[in-house]
This record gives structure tokens, C-alpha cells and sequence, in this order.
């Protein structure tokens, strides 16, 4: 209770206070607002001083409000002119701010809360720039007029802020571009230079002029060396290598190289000034209030060098400086070294690199490595062709229709076993009946027309009877002997191939035509496609190892029995077929199966063997 008191006393004076005073329409509030942070924004050096006179700019315009800034989840006061009591902050300002701070965040829109005892109302606005979660809170009225005016007050200070942290993002972007332009040019001249001492010359001096230093100098180191030599001085053409201001120079550039990253004299911190000794002598020697030096460092992180410029004391604390020394040493190592390489002989060069990696362990290790499989290249090895295959059958065996009629039902697909005389189909055999019927009533009637003539006495047109019955009499037997065949079977043990008679049941058959094609399994003959370009290395009776897809664990071996004279398209190559003969006891190989076959040919080296067809291929083609 005491703090809600004190809270709520607090206000009500300050409500007094401004009440006595003579109050302005709310429009010439905001427009004195707007002038005086106008005049006071160019001048602010930071964002706290801007931050500190909006808020004084606020109260001096609304003299009942307390102006806080919500920044990384901690509130922050910006104007201390009334302070609320410790214990009532606490207890209600605080948790309230931070509550509408972080509903303003969230919603991205301005926020009104009334205090706990409804003593007051927050106002917070948010910024809105980028994904940054700052927020303006003002402490308003309790009535929701102030509010709206603390709002709006809000809203057009936090646009104050926003124009100033872009224009200090566009200043840092345009520092940014003019930096990488000024770098693009450098290592322009300096890869166009003619040799590495004129390439280290332009590189310190267009630097020493953008950085607007007193002096600099660039050094370079062999490989894996921490030792520099001066290669340039900023706008000496000609120095002394001898002279004392060479010796401190290399001396800084050794510190520079053994440090491994920017320094800068005199150092900020006292525990580094005994590791800048070398820095310090050159400030002295030059007479320049400030030294600062970084290596040069390839991608690959090896050092090519350093360099050190000197200077007025702003060249120690120029950010940018700082920052392009710290982005062009890799640019300006890799230029350097680019230079270096290519003004050099190819072969001198190499010759240098491996020589000096075949002094290390790891290089005799690969020279033998080498020797080694130079060796084996000439070890004498069976030269295999290897080939696609496929099984066929050796023989087919081709089941017909027997005599026209009605395909009643067919009992067998493809890929199916089948033993001799098993059932393949069945004709329809109720054509086969309705002959035989009309046939003997055809038979009986030409009987009676005989026996008629004869007891007439009629003996020619007897004899026609006669013979019209024997006409009868064998077309009788032939459709006997159809109603006895008129189930279709298998004249062989094997696999039926080709077959599929399950869609054409009720089909009419004509005679002799095929119906099924079936393939004995105990004998297999194997298609080898011999490639053309191997044709040459395979011969007749040669023997041959296969490994079908279909049991990857099994090798056949046979020999060729013949290989076709013409040459034949499969898969868009020309291939030769050669063929061997497999016997199959166990009825596991079938027809259709794919695999590769291995053929031994002539004997050759291994190197033959592993480079020939590249090597004649390219003679092909070169027309050699």
C-alpha cells in the first residue's frame, strides 16, 4: 500500500504542476518537438546523447512523463528529472514496462497500458528497424487523451531514431564500398606489374596514399620462414638495404610475422608493449606518433610477408584502417604470390617442388609407392575379355493347333515346368459332336435310300448309296479320331517360353497354327557378346567362366563351341556372338537368364591389359 500511494501522490502533483502552468494545443507540442530534435540530432555524436535529449525534449513538452528505453530485455532510463520512488518502481513500473515493451516487439505496433493501481498509463512504440527489439516508453497520464499524446510524441521521436541509424548504415556502407573499390584498384596495379619488386612497389605505396599514412613498407618471407626482407618503402624507388631505417623496418616485420595478426603502436593494452619493442624503435627512428603493421597471409595460410605503415596517432585508432589491413593482407599475400609464380619458369619451379618433396619422408614413401607400381605394370597376366551373356534353350519345340476349331481352355502361361504329355490345353469339342451326329443321320438315311433301290431293283442308284455311305463312313472316323485329340499336350519335358493363350479362350484356332513354344531344360547354350574391339583376342574352343545375376555366388566353366561370322547391334554396339554349351542336371538355369563371361585370351602385361583400349582409342582417332 505505501508504494501505490506514493505512486499515485506523484502524479496527481505533477498533474497540478502542469495544470498551473499554460498548456499549449497538443499540435504546437509535437511541433515544438519536432524543432528542437531537429537542431539537436547533428550534433548528437551517439545514439545515448540522442536518446538522453529525447527524452529531456519529451518532458520539457509533457512535464508528467517519465521516459524509459527498452533495449536487449532490460529497461533503461533515459531522464531521471522525477524519479518514482525505488519501492514503487519495483513494485509497479518496472513489471509493467517490460510488459508493454515486449507487446510492442510482438504486435509491432504502439502499445497502452494502465499502471496496477490505474494511477498512470505506459506508452511504449517500437522502433521497427531491422529485427532489432528496441522500444520508446513514456509514462503518461492516467486519462487516455495524455496517452495518445505521449503516443504520438512517441512515434515521431522513434522516426528521429530511425533516420539516424540509417544514415549512419548508409555512411558505414559507403565506407565499406569505397574501401573494396580502393582494394579492387590496388591489387589491379599490382598484379599488372612486371616483376615482384615493382608488384611489393605499388602495393605499399597505393596503400600508404589511401590509408593516408606518413610512410610504410612491405616485406616478404620464403615459405615457413619467420625472417623478412624489405622488397619495397613507400615511395623510395631506390633504398638501402644497409641503412638503420631498413634494419628497424624488417625488424618490425618480423614482430609483425611472429605475432600473426594486426598491431598497432602505442598498444592499448600495457601487457603488450613488451611484445612491440620493435615497433616502438621505429616510431622513434621515423619520428611518428603511431606504428601499425599485419602479415600478409595466404588462403592457405601461409606467410608471404608483412607490411607496417607509420604515421600521425589517428592512423592508431582509424577503424578503417584498420579494417583494410585487415581484409587485403590475404587479397594482397595471394597477389603477391600470383606474381611471384608467374614471372618464374614452369619447369624450374617444378622441378624446385618436387625436389624439395622428395627430401621429406612422405615423398620417399611415394617414390617407392610409385617404383613399385611402375614394376607391376610389366607383370605378365592373362589378358580377359569380358563380356555381356544371356541362356537360351538349345532347341525349341513348337505345339500347333491339330484341326480347326474352338479354343475351350488353355491350362498353362509362360515360365511354366511341364512334363511330356502334360495337358496344355482343350478344344472345343461340341462342333466335333453335332458333326458326328448329323454324320450318322446322314449314314442311316443313305442305308435306307440303298436298301430301298436294291429291293426296287435299282442297282446303279444302290451302288451311289453305297458309295455315299463309305464317304460317310470315313468322314465318321475322322471326327472320331478329333474327339480323341481334342486335349493338347506336351510333347517334351521343359519350359514353356512363349504362350499365352489365357485371353483367347473362346477364340477360333485354324489348323497347324502355334499355339505354344516350349524349350527343354536339360541343355542350355549360352550367347557371349563379344565386343568388336576384343574380337581379335578371342579365339575358338577357348575356355570361359560365367557368373549369371541370378545365383552370384556360382562360376560355369565351358568353352566356346563357334562363334558367329557377322557381327551384330545390341544395346547400339557391335558385338560378335559366341556361344557354349552348358548341361543342366538341376533344371535351375533357364532361358532369358543374364550374366557376364569371363574369356581367357592371350597373355599380356598388366599395363597392356589396363591401358590398351584407351591408348587405341585415341590412335583411332588421331588417324596414327
Amino acid at each position: 500500500m505505501t508504494s501505490v500511494s506514493t505512486q499515485t501522490s506523484f502524479f496527481s502533483g505533477a498533474v497540478a504542476s502542469e495544470q498551473a502552468l499554460p498548456v499549449s494545443s497538443s499540435e504546437g507540442r509535437l511541433v515544438g518537438l519536432v524543432r528542437r530534435l531537429s537542431a539537436v540530432v547533428p550534433d548528437c555524436e551517439s545514439e545515448q546523447a540522442l536518446l538522453a535529449e529525447i527524452a529531456r525534449a519529451i518532458e520539457a513538452a509533457y512535464r508528467s512523463t517519465g521516459v524509459y528505453f527498452f533495449r536487449d530485455g532490460r529497461i533503461e532510463s533515459l531522464l531521471a528529472l522525477r524519479r518514482i520512488p525505488g519501492d514503487a518502481l519495483d513494485a509497479l513500473l518496472e513489471p509493467t514496462l517490460v510488459r508493454v515493451a515486449e507487446s510492442a516487439c510482438e504486435k509491432r505496433s504502439p502499445q497502452n497500458r494502465p499502471l496496477p493501481d490505474a494511477s498512470a498509463r505506459v506508452v511504449g512504440v517500437p522502433l521497427l528497424y531491422e529485427s532489432r527489439r528496441d522500444v520508446l516508453l513514456a509514462v503518461a497520464r492516467a486519462d487516455r487523451e495524455g496517452s495518445e499524446q505521449i503516443a504520438a510524441a512517441l512515434e515521431l521521436a522513434a522516426s528521429f531514431l530511425r533516420f539516424r541509424r540509417g544514415r549512419q548504415d548508409v555512411t558505414r556502407m559507403a565506407a565499406e564500398v569505397q574501401s573494396m573499390a580502393a582494394l579492387v584498384e590496388l591489387l589491379g596495379k599490382v598484379e599488372a606489374s612486371d616483376d615482384l619488386d615493382q608488384a611489393a612497389f605499388a602495393l605499399v605505396t597505393e596503400t600508404q596514399q589511401f590509408v593516408g599514412a606518413g610512410g610504410g613498407a612491405v616485406g616478404l618471407c620464403a615459405p615457413g620462414a619467420t625472417r623478412t626482407r624489405v622488397a619495397a618503402v613507400a615511395g623510395l624507388k631506390n633504398f638501402d638495404a644497409r641503412s638503420e631505417l631498413s634494419g628497424a623496418v624488417e625488424a618490425a616485420l618480423d614482430e609483425a610475422v611472429l605475432r600473426g595478426s594486426l598491431a598497432v603502436w602505442p598498444a592499448g593494452d600495457a601487457g603488450e608493449r613488451h611484445g612491440l619493442l620493435a615497433h616502438r624503435k621505429l616510431a622513434e627512428l621515423v619520428k611518428s606518433a603511431a606504428v601499425v603493421s599485419a602479415p600478409l597471409v595466404h588462403r592457405r595460410g601461409q606467410v608471404q610477408g608483412a607490411w607496417v605503415f607509420w604515421g600521425e596517432g589517428d592512423l592508431a585508432a582509424a577503424d578503417r584502417v584498420h579494417s583494410l589491413l585487415r581484409a587485403a593482407r590475404q587479397p594482397a599475400a595471394c597477389a603477391l604470390r600470383a606474381v611471384r609464380h608467374a614471372r618464374r619458369n614452369w619447369w624450374v619451379r617444378s622441378g624446385r617442388r618436387i625436389g624439395r618433396w622428395a627430401r621429406t619422408r612422405r615423398g620417399w614413401l611415394a617414390l617407392l609407392a610409385v617404383a613399385g607400381i611402375v614394376g607391376a605394370m610389366f607383370v605378365p597376366v592373362d589378358y580377359q575379355v569380358k563380356c555381356d551373356c544371356e541362356l537360351q534353350p538349345v532347341e525349341r519345340r513348337f505345339v500347333s493347333s491339330p484341326f480347326e476349331g474352338t479354343l475351350e481352355q488353355a491350362l498353362v502361361e509362360p515360365g511354366e515346368l511341364v512334363t511330356h504329355e502334360k495337358l496344355l490345353a482343350r478344344m472345343d469339342g461340341r462342333e466335333v459332336r453335332w458333326e458326328l451326329a448329323r454324320v450318322a443321320a446322314d449314314y442311316n438315311r443313305a442305308a435306307k435310300e440303298r436298301d430301298a433301290h436294291l429291293a426296287a431293283h435299282e442297282f446303279a442308284e444302290a451302288n451311289i448309296k453305297r458309295l455315299e455311305m463309305e464317304r460317310l463312313a470315313l468322314k465318321t472316323q475322322l471326327l472320331d479320331h478329333r474327339a480323341e485329340n481334342l486335349e493338347i499336350k506336351s510333347p517334351v519335358d521343359g519350359i514353356v517360353i512363349a504362350g499365352d493363350l489365357k485371353r483367347s479362350e473362346g477364340v477360333r484356332l485354324t489348323t497347324g497354327q502355334t499355339l505354344f513354344e516350349i524349350a527343354p531344360l536339360d541343355r542350355m547354350v549360352v550367347e557371349i557378346a563379344v565386343p568388336e574391339e576384343d574380337i581379335a583376342y578371342v579365339t575358338p574352343d577357348g575356355p570361359v567362366e560365367i557368373q549369371l545375376d541370378a545365383f552370384p555366388g556360382e562360376t560355369w566353366s565351358g568353352r566356346l563351341e563357334r562363334i558367329h561370322p557377322r557381327s551384330e547391334i545390341r544395346d547400339e554396339e557391335h558385338v560378335f556372338i559366341a556361344e557354349v554349351r552348358l548341361d543342366n542336371p538341376r533344371g535351375v538355369l533357364r532361358p532369358g537368364m543374364t550374366g557376364r563371361a569371363r574369356i581367357a585370351g592371350p597373355e599380356k602385361t598388366l599395363g597392356w591389359t589396363l591401358f590398351h583400349k584407351p591408348w587405341e582409342r585415341i590412335v583411332l582417332q588421331m588417324g596414327w
